[in-house]
C-alpha cells in the first residue's frame, strides 16, 4: 500500500476532477502569494446536475442560430449542447402551447409533479452568466411567455392562469383526472404558489393549453425556454413544455430539450443523470463532492467509488449537511446510501 500511494503514476486530484467534473477552472496562490501545489482549488467544480425527485430545481434549453449552439442548463450550470450550422428560422411561436404535458394527444405525456415559473423567450438568455433566474422573472422585450402561477392572480380553482408577458395570453386549465382545486396547493420557498400538474398521489394527467393569439406568432432565431420543476419521481418521461417551436422533456433523470425547424428538421439535446432521486435533507442544493475509490459494500452490492457530498433542505443554504452514494462507474448511476445524511446539521 505504501508503494501504490507513492507510485510517480499514482492518480491525483486533478486526474479525478477531469474524470468527473465539467468546467473546472484551477485557481491559484493562497494569502502569501504563493502556490501550494498539494492543494487543488477552483471554481465551477459542479457534478454534472440532473433532476432529483422531491426537489427544486431550474431547468433551461437555449438555441442560438447564429452560434448553432443549442444548450441545455440546470441550475445555471450548463449540462450538455448539440451543435447544427446554417439551420433556418424555427417554427412559429404560435397555436397552442402546453405545460405539463405534450401537444399531440395520441402521444400524450405529462409532468407529475409542480411547476412554477415558466418563461418563453425569443433570445438566447445567458443563464449562467445572470443571477435572474434564482428569483421570480421579470418580462422584458424579448419575453413570449411568462407564468408565475402564484395564487394573488390565479385563485386556486377558477380554471385560468396569468401570462405576465406583453401582450397578455392568458391560459386554461384542462383537467384530465384530478380536481381543479388541486392546483395551487404547493408552494417554492420565494416564489409563492406554483401550479401542481397530475393528482396528489401522482397518477393524474392535466396539461395545461394556451389558446392561440395571433400576436404570439413570432418567428425567432433565437429561443429560451425554462422553469422551475419539482417532480414526483424522475423514473419515465415527463413532458415540462410543449410547442411548435420546442419541447422540453425529463426523462429518467435525463434534460431533454428539443427545437423544431421551419424545413421540418429537428435538433435535440439530453443531459445524463448523476444521482438518483432527492431527499428531504438534500432537497435544495446539492454540491462540494469528495470521491474516493475502493471496496464498498451496500444492501449486498459491492461498489467501486463513493462519493461524499454536501446537501441543504433550505435555499439560504444554512443547513449543510454530509451524505454519501456509491457507483460501480464514474458515470454513475449514483445510489445514495438510505441512512444519509451521514452528518446531519444539528451534529456540527
Amino acid at each position: 500500500r505504501v508503494a501504490a500511494a507513492r507510485a510517480k503514476d499514482r492518480a491525483t486530484a486533478t486526474d479525478f476532477i477531469e474524470g468527473i467534473f465539467t468546467d473546472f477552472f484551477e485557481m491559484h496562490g493562497d494569502r502569501r502569494f504563493a502556490n501550494d501545489r498539494a492543494v487543488v482549488a477552483g471554481r465551477q467544480l459542479v457534478l454534472e446536475p440532473s433532476p432529483s425527485g422531491g426537489a427544486w430545481q431550474h431547468v433551461a434549453g437555449t438555441w442560438d442560430a447564429a452560434t448553432g449552439r443549442l444548450t441545455v442548463y440546470v441550475d445555471g450550470v450548463e449540462a450538455t449542447r448539440a451543435s447544427a450550422a446554417g439551420k433556418p428560422a424555427l417554427r412559429a411561436f404560435g397555436g397552442f402551447r402546453v405545460i405539463g404535458g405534450t401537444l399531440d394527444p395520441a402521444n400524450r405525456r405529462t409532468f407529475e409533479g409542480t411547476i412554477d415559473e415558466v418563461r418563453v423567450s425569443k433570445t438566447a438568455r445567458n443563464i449562467p452568466g445572470s443571477a435572474a433566474w434564482q428569483s421570480p422573472y421579470a418580462a422584458d422585450a424579448d419575453t413570449v411567455d411568462l407564468y408565475h402561477f402564484d395564487a394573488a392572480t390565479d385563485p386556486p380553482g377558477n380554471g385560468s392562469f396569468t401570462d405576465a408577458s406583453a401582450p397578455v395570453q392568458n391560459g386554461y386549465y384542462f383537467d384530465f383526472a384530478a380536481p381543479a382545486a388541486d392546483i395551487h396547493v404547493d408552494s417554492m420557498p420565494g416564489f409563492g404558489a406554483c401550479a401542481r400538474y397530475g393528482n396528489s398521489t401522482g397518477t393524474g394527467s392535466r396539461a395545461e393549453l394556451f389558446p392561440d393569439s395571433p400576436a404570439h406568432d413570432v418567428v425567432s432565431d433565437e429561443i429560451t425556454v425554462e422553469a422551475w420543476i419539482s417532480p414526483l419521481s424522475i423514473a419515465g418521461a415527463h413532458t415540462v413544455f410543449d410547442s411548435m417551436s420546442a419541447r422540453l422533456d425529463v426523462v429518467d433523470g435525463a434534460v431533454h430539450f428539443s427545437v423544431f425547424f421551419s424545413d421540418e428538421t429537428s435538433l435535440s439535446a439530453a443531459t445524463g443523470p448523476v444521482i438518483a432521486a432527492g431527499s428531504a435533507w438534500d432537497a435544495i442544493h446539492v454540491c462540494d463532492p469528495d470521491v474516493v475509490q475502493g471496496r464498498f459494500l451496500m444492501n449486498g452490492t459491492t461498489y467501486t467509488w463513493a462519493m461524499f457530498f454536501l446537501g441543504c433542505d433550505v435555499t439560504t443554504c444554512t443547513h449543510n449537511q454530509i451524505g454519501v452514494a456509491f457507483a460501480q462507474d464514474l458515470a454513475g448511476p449514483w445510489v445514495k446510501w438510505p441512512g444519509n445524511p451521514l452528518i446531519p446539521y444539528a451534529s456540527y
